[in-house]
């Protein structure tokens, strides 16, 4: 469910009212195994100013892992 809310959100209204920097982290082994996935992040990447994307290696859709933690740790 939460995807597919994810999937219908426009960036598009959003990307002109975000006044701040934004980081998107993502997990390599997700973005691989969904396409639909990695082309939002990739659009909400492209058309919200100040955006930076972080792209954490062997890592799927796991905020628990050590190796997510210190990527988000690292950037802020």
């Amino acid at each position: 469910r939460r995807i597919a809310g994810f999937m219908n959100f426009s960036f598009k209204k959003l990307a002109s009212k975000v006044k701040s920097k934004v980081l998107i982290f993502a997990g390599e082994l997700e973005m691989k195994k969904y396409a639909s996935l990695r082309n939002r992040i990739n659009e909400a990447n492209s058309q919200i100013k100040g955006t930076k994307l972080i792209l954490i290696p062997d890592v799927g859709h796991e905020l628990q892992n050590p190796k997510y933690i210190n990527a988000v740790v690292r950037e802020i």
